[in-house]
């Protein structure tokens, strides 16, 4: 585990625009290395994509760390997790949940481009009192 550790603190990266931050969690190495070994990793996300700005770049990050993976191996497997955040009334969750599902569609819809097929990828999504806003978690088997 402490080898992990390593890999993640030497390599986190966290890219802010305006107000929001890409989190490449490993380097494009650690990736390729995740990646081939077919999800027998850490399950700590490739990229997290936090949207607290509606303007964030994140493509670049996205693109290279994606490219990284199919690279590595071209039949790897991603599991795109939108994540919203709790909230206290239902107007306001289903707004939030709105929001993650078109950042969502925006993102699996860069990766087809990328190469990535449909059956390579797995979206879900889930409620947590710990993110303040929607944001999106791509994790490789």
């Amino acid at each position: 585990m402490s080898d992990i550790m390593n890999i993640i603190s030497k390599s986190l990266i966290v890219l802010l625009a305006l107000g929001a931050s890409v989190l490449p969690v490993m380097s494009p190495a650690g990736h390729a290395q995740q990646a081939q070994r077919g999800g027998q990793g850490t399950h700590l996300p490739l990229i997290v994509i936090r949207f607290k700005d509606p303007n964030i770049e994140y493509q670049k990050s996205l693109h290279a760390v994606i490219l990284s993976a199919l690279k590595a191996k071209p039949n790897v497997f991603f599991d795109v997790l939108t994540v919203i955040p709790q909230a206290p009334y239902e107007s306001m969750r289903k707004k939030l949940e709105q929001a993650g599902a078109v950042r969502t569609q925006e993102i699996v819809t860069l990766m087809m481009e990328m190469g990535v097929k449909p059956q390579q990828m797995q979206i879900r999504s889930s409620f947590s009192a710990f993110v303040e806003a929607p944001e999106v978690q791509i994790f490789v088997r």
